[in-house]
């Protein structure tokens, strides 16, 4: 069977997330912070390769989230790559071989600013949803929130919106803490930074979901009204467009 085709625009958002293999913890990152420093170079390498620019990410110990744009439309060409950078050099690093990412990586539209930011929310609240820190800035993986007004990691002055990082943090600042106090109602402990960092990456979630249902197309577009009708239109187009190019060029030998 073959892939799913990658529908891409120029002006989208992409709300990008792929799972380890078995969600084992092979991206757990450790006290010393060097997991870290080695995904800020992957990502700094294929950088330097597209035209991609990042809006947000958080990595977790058994995946990551990012939140994407493609001027370009590099932006399985760019995922490919990090994620070959990331599989090889923490395989590496963790001294292990083998399979790291299973699949590519799942991608779903942002097609408004009211669905931006709420992906932007969900992505930094991440760690405090799943019960391991009370902040998203006591997350001691690599996270987007960490780039406060008076630290911008050197990667992203590679990117055209880095001047906005500062404005983007005054806008996202008290929306996140205010999610953060509703999951503080719900949840009474959380694991803590050492405890993370202390995880062996053998080990896997104790609470593991049951294989979710393949999404549907309406199900990658995070948007409302008039944005996601136009995006769900452009995106049927191509597929018609696909399955009209494999009838007319069907292949040598049928089965």
């Amino acid at each position: 069977m073959g892939r799913p085709i990658r529908t891409q625009d120029k002006d989208y958002f992409y709300f990008v997330t792929n799972r380890c293999l078995l969600q084992l913890f092979l991206l757990t990152p450790d006290h010393e912070g060097t997991l870290n420093n080695i995904i800020l170079a992957c990502i700094t390498q294929t950088l330097l390769k597209y035209d991609v620019q990042i809006y947000g990410y958080v990595f977790m110990s058994n995946h990551f989230h990012m939140i994407l744009r493609s001027p370009s439309l590099h932006l399985s060409l760019f995922m490919r790559d990090l994620q070959s950078l990331i599989a090889r050099r923490v395989n590496t690093h963790i001294g292990r071989h083998g399979v790291f990412f299973p699949k590519r990586f799942d991608h779903a539209v942002i097609g408004d600013k009211d669905s931006l930011l709420t992906s932007m929310r969900y992505l930094l609240v991440n760690p405090v949803k799943a019960g391991l820190v009370s902040h998203p800035s006591q997350w001691p993986g690599l996270i987007s929130h960490q780039n406060s007004p008076s630290h911008i990691p050197p990667h992203l002055t590679l990117l055209p919106q880095h001047s906005s990082w500062t404005q983007q943090f005054n806008t996202l600042s008290p929306i996140i803490d205010n999610k953060c106090a509703e999951h503080h109602k719900t949840i009474t402990h959380f694991l803590g930074a050492d405890t993370v960092c202390s995880t062996p990456w053998t080990q896997q979630p104790n609470n593991t979901t049951p294989k979710k249902k393949r999404r549907t197309l309406d199900d990658r577009v995070h948007c409302k009204g008039p944005a996601r009708i136009a995006i769900m239109a452009a995106i049927r187009k191509t597929h018609s467009q696909h399955k009209s190019a494999s009838a007319t060029f069907p292949h040598k030998h049928a089965f």
